[in-house]
């Protein structure tokens, strides 16, 4: 039986790398860390395992997984 997809908001946590802090370098973004949420993200239980493990490898920390707000 396949699980439909569910609206998720996920806020993950990391720095930006060297390549893209060298493109904003006028900010004085360095060592700051990023704050990212992908809000009204549809996925299945798979899909999200698999956001959470390319999170693992690429250093970045998943910070908050919540159900989306139905507007």
């Amino acid at each position: 039986m396949k699980t439909l997809p569910t609206a998720f908001d996920v806020t993950f946590l990391g720095h930006l790398d060297a390549a893209l802090l060298d493109l904003v370098t006028e900010y004085g973004l360095a060592g700051l860390p990023a704050q990212i949420t992908l809000r009204g993200l549809h996925a299945d239980p798979a899909t999200l395992q698999a956001i959470f493990d390319r999170a693992y490898v690429i250093g970045i920390t998943v910070a908050q997984l919540r159900p989306a707000d139905r507007d």
